[in-house]
């Protein structure tokens, strides 16, 4: 019984130990590194910003960069056409110039050609040589209007002018019986025509119809037309035009006659107007009719020639 504790009390220290060993070992060998902490939404919200910041920065350089491009072949290209213009403009003087000093070449007189100059008289016609051309000028007659079209010469050709004359009417002088304006006293028939006739005490007396002129133009009387009613039984009478007062350019018409008197007047007699005489025929008398002379009688027969023969006259 003692050897079963003892045994007993020696086996329980080495199994507790063995125990402890193997608890040791296994909690080293199951040890576990921390769980790491999953992201947030606003970990996740930053990194999205940041890489669409990243990618807008990279578009906007490539933008800029395409920019300055375009911006560089541009200026080249408006650089390219100002040069060639200046090339054309260039040219196109030198072209001018030469072209003018040709032109001044030709005109220049030749030495070995004399240049006769004369001044041409109404109506004539006048040719200067120069080297190399022919110029034609025609002088305007008394009152003509001359045109002068002429073509500029080239090497080797022919300037040829061509004038075209006009006819121009020379100025007539205003014969001093033409009368330029009327006079402060001096009035117009159209005035006085249609104009009321009142009397002195303010009546209406008539309307004046028309005018009576003697043969060398003075006024003789002034028809007027009294009563009736609109132009309806109204009669003429003529009133003695010195017996008239005309005032205020015939504003203003009076008489010393009645309205009454006026109406008891006799109607003024017209007469017809006479008509033109005819124009006189040309009497002078045409030259008489020539007579042809009458044939020349034929010459006599010879007496000496035999019967059967005709003679004939000689020729002179």
């Amino acid at each position: 019984m003692q050897k079963f504790l003892l045994t007993t009390a020696l086996v329980l220290p080495l199994t507790a130990g063995f125990g402890f060993a193997q608890t040791s070992t296994t909690s080293t060998t199951t040890t576990t590194e921390p769980a790491v902490t999953a992201p947030t939404a606003g970990d996740a919200a930053a990194a999205a910003a940041d890489n669409a910041a990243t990618e807008a920065g990279k578009a906007a350089d490539a933008a800029v960069d395409a920019a300055g491009k375009a911006a560089d072949a541009a200026g080249e290209a408006a650089s390219d056409a100002v040069d060639a213009a200046g090339d054309a403009a260039k040219a196109a003087g030198d072209t001018a110039e030469e072209a003018a000093d040709k032109a001044a070449d030709a005109m220049k007189p030749d030495a070995a050609t004399p240049t006769t100059t004369e001044t041409p008289a109404a109506g004539e016609t006048t040719t200067t040589p120069v080297a190399g051309e022919t110029t034609t000028t025609v002088a305007p007659a008394s009152g003509e209007t001359t045109t002068t079209t002429t073509t500029a010469p080239v090497d080797g050709s022919v300037s040829t002018t061509d004038t075209t004359s006009t006819e121009v009417a020379a100025p007539v002088a205003v014969p001093d019986d033409v009368v330029r304006e009327q006079a402060p006293d001096e009035l117009r028939a159209a005035w006085i025509n249609g104009s009321t006739v009142t009397s002195t005490d303010g009546e209406n007396v008539g309307t004046i119809k028309d005018i009576i002129l003697d043969d060398k133009g003075a006024m003789k009387a002034a028809i007027v037309g009294v009563g009736g009613f609109l132009g309806i039984g109204e009669k003429q009478i003529a009133i003695d035009w010195s017996k008239l007062t005309i005032d205020y350019d015939a504003n203003k018409i009076t008489t010393a006659i009645t309205r009454e008197e006026a109406k008891a007047a006799p109607g003024y007699v017209f007469r017809d107007r006479e008509a033109a005489p005819a124009p006189v025929a040309d009497t002078a008398a045409a030259p008489a009719a020539t007579t042809a002379p009458a044939d020349t009688p034929a010459a006599p027969a010879d007496p000496a020639a035999p019967a059967g023969t005709t003679t004939t006259p000689p020729a002179n």
